[in-house]
């Protein structure tokens, strides 16, 4: 609830997985600085880590994290992100 209520836009984009797949969609979210910013980004943090559910972890420079179309996607298509794209 607390991420639905920040600003959110949709966007059309190619998500390309580490794992060679690739998929075009409309992505709905926060723009991932927005998020950094309310949660208090240190001016010495270098990179954003991601922990997935499933215990993936991967990483974001922070020109990559603060780009304007870097979401934190909660749709896909119009609707909830599926758990296979999340």
């Amino acid at each position: 609830a607390e991420l639905r209520a920040l600003p959110s836009r949709t966007q059309v984009t190619r998500h390309t997985c580490e794992e060679g797949w690739t998929a075009i969609g409309a992505w709905t979210g926060v723009p991932l600085a927005a998020v950094l910013d309310a949660a208090g980004l240190l001016p010495t943090a270098r990179f954003v880590v991601f922990h997935s559910y499933d215990q993936f972890v991967n990483s974001l420079d922070m020109l990559d994290a603060l780009h304007p179309q870097t979401l934190l996607a909660y749709e896909m298509n119009g609707r909830a992100l599926p758990v296979a794209h999340g």
